[in-house]
């Protein structure tokens, strides 16, 4: 895959999200190489969604094009409790927001 590839494909991956959790989907972005423009031809798409707490919506691992696609769903109040209490998870979720490109919802709630 090019680099382009990956963005497409994030963009689809995100475009099905909020089609079928209509609503509940608060941000989705991509983290990792390729959200850093690092990623090569071996790299996998990473991408997380926050969800509202209500939300069905769970995470999935699959391959796409010889890809290797992983998107974390996290509901809001549990990474509000991740981010305000130290925990195991706070430095994973934080490096992840620090490198998070939103491609839905407001890059300002992230």
């Amino acid at each position: 895959m090019t680099h382009e590839a990956p963005w497409q494909l994030a963009q689809a991956v995100c475009m099905r999200m909020t089609q079928m959790y209509p609503g509940d989907v608060i941000i989705g972005g991509v983290y990792g190489s390729t959200a850093r423009g690092t990623d090569t031809a071996w790299s996998n798409l990473q991408m997380l969604f926050i969800v509202r707490d209500s939300s069905p919506a769970k995470g999935q691992h699959f391959i796409y094009r010889g890809t290797a696609v992983g998107y974390l769903v996290i509901k809001e109040v549990a990474l509000m409790e991740t981010l305000t209490t130290p925990m195991l998870k706070w430095p994973f979720y934080m490096g992840v927001l620090s490198v998070l490109h939103v491609l839905y919802g407001d890059p300002g709630q992230d």
